[in-house]
């Protein structure tokens, strides 16, 4: 998972490395963009109000 995930840059080139990448961004706009652009899973708002059950990732990233 990639919390601030913006346009999708860095779940665009992750995607095909691991099972499932999932991305989380305050900017609606950008989330709907990064999902189109990279084909994941993302969530336009903040990470407590996206539907992602705790303890459901290895890995969470938040890059910058």
């Amino acid at each position: 998972m990639e919390v601030g995930c913006s346009t999708g840059h860095f779940l665009f080139n992750v995607r095909g490395l691991v099972d499932e990448a999932i991305g989380v961004d305050y900017d609606t706009g950008a989330a709907e963009f990064a999902s189109r652009v990279s084909q994941c899973v993302t969530f336009g708002c903040g990470l407590d109000e996206a539907e992602i059950s705790p303890g459901s990732f290895d890995v969470v990233c938040a890059i910058q």
